[in-house]
């Protein structure tokens, strides 16, 4: 048998094994485990000390589909009844860099329902002099607080979060850094008391690895929780997986679990249906903002 026709199979055959590990981790122990320390989801305490619960959640965009490639988890977790938020998008784009400006509008909204976000709260911007959709295009950080502080409304009895980029832009896109410094420059501007999380990129190797890294970070996670009930035993185990930035008040990471993972694939694939030609179905085979957000706040 050639080896064109083994190393297939034998990639396969990992790939499945990698995903059956992470559907254990992300979904079935959490699900049969009666210890709420075993949840792979964020603690409700770690929301609310980040003010994540009862609060209005604005996520900045720059094109339709930003929000299913990179956000899923997070607008999944933050979207839950139990946490009681609003969230919203405000998306700079129409993203008509190919010509499809109105269709991809439409699928933003579709995209939103999807993810039980109302479509009065999709707000879009259609400004292609200002915000042109294009990889060679910087946006002016003070005309995005301009826009911003249009959308945004005050409400004195809820919290506002705004949930963007950082400075890398995930694929040093130049769109994406410019929504990070524009909401950085509307809350300086405005003064306003409103929060600001920005996702966190990875390196080429995280971006890619879809549930190898995650697994390793949920493995951790447990371990150490295990740790922690067997010391009160009297009973260690001698060996360390280090998991520093996961208890920083500031580092908050979101795990999707199957059905997530299933909605993130069913918002992509039919709501943005203009958009899944076959880099698009590698993307969501093996990113792994697909099951993993980190949102670090900025102080």
């Amino acid at each position: 048998m050639s080896i064109l026709c083994v190393v297939p199979k034998k990639l396969i055959k990992c790939f499945m094994m990698l995903n059956a590990i992470w559907i254990i981790l992300s979904t079935v122990i959490p699900n049969l485990s009666k210890n709420d320390l075993f949840k792979a989801q964020i603690p409700s305490e770690t929301l609310n000390r980040n003010q994540l619960i009862n609060s209005n959640i604005y996520y900045v965009i720059a094109h339709p589909d930003d929000e299913v490639m990179f956000f899923a988890p997070s607008i999944i977790e933050l979207g839950k009844k139990k946490h009681n938020n609003t969230l919203g998008l405000i998306c700079f784009s129409n993203g008509n860099a190919d010509g499809l400006g109105e269709v991809r509008a439409s699928e933003l909204v579709e995209s939103a329902r999807i993810f039980g976000i109302d479509e009065s709260n999709v707000h879009q911007i259609i400004d292609e002099e200002n915000f042109m959709d294009s990889m060679n295009t910087t946006w002016e950080s003070s005309k995005i607080s301009k826009k911003l502080s249009k959308i945004i409304t005050k409400d004195p009895n809820a919290a506002i979060n705004l949930i963007t980029f950082d400075e890398a832009g995930v694929s040093d896109h130049p769109n994406h850094k410019s929504l990070y410094y524009g909401c950085k420059e509307y809350l300086e501007s405005s003064g306003s008391s409103a929060n600001l999380f920005k996702l966190n990129s990875l390196s080429f190797f995280e971006k890619y690895s879809f549930t190898l890294v995650t697994s390793k970070i949920l493995i951790a996670k447990y371990f150490k929780v295990l740790q922690n009930i067997l010391e009160k035993s009297d009973f260690v185990i001698p060996i360390a997986l280090s998991d520093d930035k996961s208890s920083s008040p500031e580092v908050l990471r979101f795990f999707s679990d199957l059905p997530s993972a299933i909605l993130t694939v069913g918002a992509m694939s039919f709501a943005h249906a203009s958009q899944m030609v076959w880099f698009r179905w590698g993307w969501l085979l093996f990113s792994r903002f697909g099951n993993f957000n980190e949102l670090i706040k900025v102080q």
